[in-house]
């Protein structure tokens, strides 16, 4: 039964505090808070341009292997329009 008198009686004086108190705890809080997001703006911007950077990778490699793809192909193309060359048994 004391304890919960105590409970109660705590919580009232933090009732009736906390408006003079917030304002207080809020300004002591503020630097930290922009300290916080200034850091989570950091890796956002971080991580997007390494994701950019990792797209235009990918980009570069897929150019390539469209490349050697072509070079395959027109070489294939180009082999069998040669005509075959057979021996001749004299």
């Amino acid at each position: 039964m004391i304890q919960m008198v105590g409970g109660i009686a705590v919580g009232a004086a933090a009732m009736m505090l906390a408006p003079s108190i917030m304002p207080m705890i809020a300004r002591a809080f503020k630097p930290v808070a922009k300290a916080l997001i200034k850091v989570g703006l950091l890796a956002f911007e971080s991580g997007k341009q390494a994701v950019h950077e990792a797209a235009a990778a990918v980009a570069s490699s897929v150019e390539a292997i469209e490349d050697l793809t072509a070079e395959a192909r027109a070489e294939i193309t180009e082999s069998q329009k040669e005509p075959v060359k057979t021996s001749k048994k004299k």
